[in-house]
């Protein structure tokens, strides 16, 4: 197995998990934005080493989606302070208007029919 970070600089406070923990296999203050060049091949690893990798990488997934939000949220409040707004439209009218322009249809034939029918597990009819 490979793998190839990218780094990005995280802003002053650097980066922490959910309950405040900061991030201490990254005292330099940078994030793994990114993995390139990962790969493994499933058949060559014996099952329990598989299911080892995937849930390590399962929860990874998820702890970096928790850090992003954080600092997403931390990003807005920033940037709300300076005098920035940022608009909340209304969901559903937003959601109409894709549908009416075709974004979703276009995107339905993009991924087929089996991913689409996936993501609307998730979010309901689209199209």
């Amino acid at each position: 197995m490979r793998i190839t970070p990218v780094r990005r600089k995280l802003p002053p406070g650097g980066l922490t998990r959910p309950g405040g923990k900061n991030n201490e296999n990254d005292p330099q203050g940078f994030a793994w934005a990114r993995f390139g060049g990962l790969s493994i091949d499933g058949a060559s690893l014996p099952a329990d080493l598989l299911e080892i990798v995937n849930r390590n990488f399962d929860e990874a997934a998820i702890k970096e989606r928790a850090d992003l939000l954080a600092m997403d949220r931390s990003l807005q409040a920033d940037l709300t302070a300076k005098g920035m707004t940022f608009n909340k439209p209304d969901p559903v009218r937003f959601r109409a208007a894709l549908v009416k322009a075709g974004f979703y249809t276009q995107w339905q034939k993009t991924y087929g029919s089996e991913a689409w029918a996936r993501l609307e597990q998730y979010t309901g009819r689209l199209t």
